[in-house]
Order: structure tokens, then C-alpha cells, then sequence
């Protein structure tokens, strides 16, 4: 019902546009009407100046009707000035009818005339339409009715009656197909418009999902980016219930640093720590909730759950912390120094999802003590330690050599003291070897953690899908060394 609607709208309005266009330049018609004076004084020369003078009458319309269609507000309007046109003109040519030679006089071609001009070239309604020929063919056929004296007479009249019965259906079939044009005319742009604004939503839509996607990827691992996208995992509810294993990674000393050595040292050294860390913690799909100046909060098994949630973190940490050490020396160039962090790992249930207002900004993000608690734990730690809560060790004790620095009072949670490990390194593989494959060789992307069809851990590249086995890397490491 809205788009037959919208269609009238449409169509009124195109009609309306017309009819103002037409009877604008509408009093050309006097100049037609006058030159038919020529006719007047051939078959009628005594009733030439008195013709003539009603042609010139009658040219008052047609310039009224142009000067008045400019201050038409409706198409109705126009029409009522269009009806007064022809019942004018028509009227004018039923006087020289029956002034003349009655219902058999020539004359009567003019009313075929003003009924061709009126009802093809005015936008009438088909109720203005009816309305408009009847006051065009009625005065004639009435008067011829009333004049008729013999047989002659009424043949004449039905003659004439057929003629104009003819022309009427021209101007009928003429009005039927110029509306079905402008009819189909109108649903094509229509129809066009709809597809256009369609298609702009769209466009608009994927573009926003484009953004969206983007500013997703410096937070998720590439896989899950491909989960967002392809609706395996939606992320539009907030305040999910979910177990995760948050850390957050801080450069030691950094504001000394900052307010001492160059602005483009400084900018170099964060670019980076950030770019090398984010790379590592994409890799075991971690979370980067968010920057703090020089440091990370980051999260694991939302919204990705990952049976090994709290190890993938440890081993991040590690990975990490060494990354930083084998690139001592660019740090010792623009750092002046080595660039020493310390990191706090912590367990338990948050509210993780999205938060902020979609008008303007909107993060995913993890709200809950335990954010704090990893805040706090990394506050704690000295520099070059990675330290976590007993939430953490129970569930990871097995995968590392760690050590107990016994319990420990943290800000912010005053009534309970935590017991706290420092994590030393990984029984699996070492930190050195794992950091330097956090990179794809083949095309640069960015590796992922998983596991193959036997249960192995595997490094995977989301990008080109190439999969590197660690054992098979340990031992291309070894003989390279050897080699060496």
C-alpha cells in the first residue's frame, strides 16, 4: 500500500509538473486560433469582422491560462483553468456553427480541433477528461438537436456525430497510452530510486561492517575476525558471563624514560613493543582489550573459548619477555637502555562483551575484579618477572617451572592475600624459538595456535593456511645451528 501510494505521489506530481510546462506556453494557441480568420472570410466573408473579433476574445484565455498556471498550487487548479479554456474555444465554434450554415456547416472540424488540443494536450483527470469533452461536443449537439428542420439535417448531424465519436476515441486511446508511458515511466525511476537507496544501504551497511571488522582485528586473531564475519560467533549481547584469563603487560620505569630521551626514540621503542606483542598475543587468540599508554590488557576464551585459555596467556608472557630480550639491541640504540616489563596474570568470571554507545565509540571489553586483580599483579611484580595468582598455577603448574613468592597484599584488595608464582619458562619449548614464529615465512601473516588431527600443537597461518609443525621446526633450528 506504501509503494502504491508513493507511486500516485509520484505520478500526481510528474502530471502536475507537466501541466504547469504545457500551459505555460499555452498562449501560442491564440495565434492558431487567429489564423483561422483566413477560413472566415472564405466561407463567410459577412460575418468575417464579427468572427474576428471573437478570436481575439478568445486569445484573453489562453494568455490568462499561462500567466495563471504560474501560481497554480494543484494540478486541480490548472485542470479548472484547462476546462474553462476549452469550454471557451468550443462555445466561440458553436456560435460560427449555428451563425452560419447550422449543423451542416464546416465549422464543426473546429471542435475536433479544440478537443484534440485540450484532451491530448491537457493533463486532465479522466473525470476532468469526460468533464472536459462533454462541455466541448454538448452545446452542439444540443443546439443541432433543437435546429434539425429536415432529413438532410439529421443526416448531416449523425455524420458529424460519427466523426466526432472518432475523435474522441483518438483522444482516448492517445490519453490511455501517454498515462500507461508515464505510468511505467514513473515505477521505472521509481523502482531505480528504490534500487539506488538499496543499494546505498548496503554499501553503507558493509561499509560500517568493513569498519567494524577492521577495528576488530586489532583486537582478535584473524580467526576469529573470519568467525565475526561469517556469523559463527556473534558479539552483539553484552554482559556475558565468561571465565577468562586476563594479563597486563607494563614497561618499567617508562615515564622516566619518556620525559629524557627523544620524542621519536620513544615512538620508535612503543611502536615496536606494541606491534611485536600484539603479534604474539594475536597468535594464541588473545583478546587485546585495550592500551593503557605503555602498556596492554588482554584476555583469553572470549569470545573464542579455548580449552587452554590460561596456558595460551602464561606461554604469550613468556614469548613476550623474550621477544623484547632478543631485540636488546635496537632497544638499547632508542631505548638506552634494555626495555625491562613486568606482567601480572590473573583467572575468573567477568562481564565481556560489547560496551559504549554505538553512536560514537563501542569497545570489547571485559569488566570484573580479576581485570583488576592482573592489574595489581603486574603493579607487584619486579621488573623482568612474570607473576601469577594460584588460580592460574593450579590449571598451568604442569606446562612450566615456576616458583612461589608466597602471599602478597594487593592494592585495591585489602581483605585477602594472594598466593603468587613467578613464572620461569615453559617445559614444552622454549620462549626463543616460539617468539620467532610468530610470523608466517611464506607470506608474513600472522600464526595462530592450534591443534592437528593428532592433538600436536601446531603453529597455523591464518593467511595462506600454511601449518608449522614446532618439533619439525625445533629440529630445522638445530641443524641450522649445527651447520653453522
Amino acid at each position: 500500500m506504501a509503494v502504491d501510494s508513493r507511486l500516485k505521489e509520484l505520478i500526481q506530481t510528474d502530471r502536475f509538473e507537466e501541466a504547469k510546462v504545457v500551459h505555460k506556453n499555452f498562449a501560442i494557441f491564440s495565434i492558431v486560433y487567429l489564423s483561422f480568420s483566413v477560413v472566415d472570410y472564405l466561407y463567410s466573408r459577412e460575418h468575417f469582422e464579427e468572427f474576428l473579433l471573437l478570436r481575439f476574445l478568445y486569445c484573453i484565455v489562453p494568455i490568462g491560462v499561462s500567466l495563471g498556471t504560474a501560481f497554480a498550487k494543484k494540478i486541480k487548479h490548472i485542470e479548472m483553468m484547462a476546462m474553462f479554456h476549452s469550454f471557451v474555444a468550443a462555445g466561440i465554434i458553436s456560435y460560427m456553427i449555428f451563425a452560419t450554415y447550422g449543423v451542416k456547416s464546416p465549422y464543426y472540424a473546429g471542435l475536433n480541433l479544440v478537443a484534440i488540443i485540450s484532451l491530448v494536450f491537457f493533463n486532465f483527470s479522466w473525470k476532468s477528461f469526460a468533464a472536459a469533452a462533454t462541455s466541448i461536443y454538448a452545446p452542439y449537439f444540443i443546439f443541432g438537436i433543437l435546429s434539425l428542420e429536415n432529413r438532410e439535417d439529421a443526416v448531416a448531424l449523425i455524420l458529424n456525430g460519427f466523426f466526432i465519436i472518432g475523435t474522441l476515441i483518438v483522444c482516448v486511446l492517445i490519453r490511455y497510452f501517454k498515462e500507461v508511458y508515464r505510468f511505467k515511466n514513473i515505477e521505472a525511476r521509481f523502482q531505480l530510486d528504490n534500487e539506488l537507496k538499496n543499494r546505498e544501504s548496503i554499501i553503507r551497511v558493509q561499509t560500517d561492517e568493513a569498519v567494524r571488522l577492521r577495528n576488530l582485528s586489532t583486537q582478535f586473531s584473524p580467526q576469529i575476525v573470519d568467525s565475526i564475519r561469517s556469523g559463527k560467533l556473534n558479539l552483539e549481547s553484552t554482559g556475558q558471563q565468561t571465565e577468562i584469563c586476563a594479563i597486563f603487560i607494563d614497561i618499567v620505569n617508562s615515564t622516566d624514560k619518556v620525559t629524557t630521551i627523544d620524542k621519536d626514540d620513544v615512538d620508535r621503542v612503543l611502536t615496536k613493543f606494541l606491534e611485536d606483542s600484539i603479534k604474539i598475543l594475536l597468535k594464541y587468540d588473545i583478546t587485546i582489550d585495550k592500551f593503557l599508554g605503555d602498556g596492554i590488557l588482554a584476555f583469553c576464551n572470549a569470545p573464542l573459548q579455548r580449552v587452554d585459555y590460561a596456558a595460551r596467556v602464561v606461554k604469550a608472557a613468556l614469548e613476550v619477555r623474550e621477544k623484547t630480550l632478543m631485540d636488546n639491541e635496537f632497544y638499547e640504540r632508542h631505548w638506552f637502555g634494555p626495555l625491562t616489563l613486568r606482567m601480572g596474570i590473573a583467572r575468573g568470571y567477568v562481564k565481556v562483551g560489547f560496551y559504549g554507545s554505538k553512536k560514537y565509540y563501542q569497545s570489547y571489553t571485559a569488566i570484573g575484579p580479576v581485570v583488576n586483580l592482573a592489574s595489581r599483579l603486574c603493579s607487584s611484580a619486579e621488573p623482568g618477572q612474570i607473576i601469577m595468582e594460584e588460580d592460574v598455577y593450579d590449571i598451568v603448574a604442569n606446562e612450566f617451572n615456576t616458583e612461589s613468592l608466597g602471599k602478597r597484599m594487593l592494592k585495591g584488595f585489602d581483605k585477602e592475600a594472594f598466593q603468587v608464582y613467578k613464572v620461569i619458562s615453559s617445559k614444552a619449548m622454549t620462549e626463543k624459538t616460539a617468539a620467532n614464529m610468530s610470523e608466517c615465512s611464506f607470506c608474513g601473516g600472522i600464526l595462530s595456535l592450534e591443534t592437528n588431527a593428532q592433538g600436536l600443537f601446531v603453529f597455523m597461518c591464518r593467511s595462506c593456511s600454511t601449518v608449522v609443525d614446532m618439533k619439525s621446526y625445533l629440529d630445522k633450528t638445530k641443524d641450522t645451528k649445527k651447520a653453522a
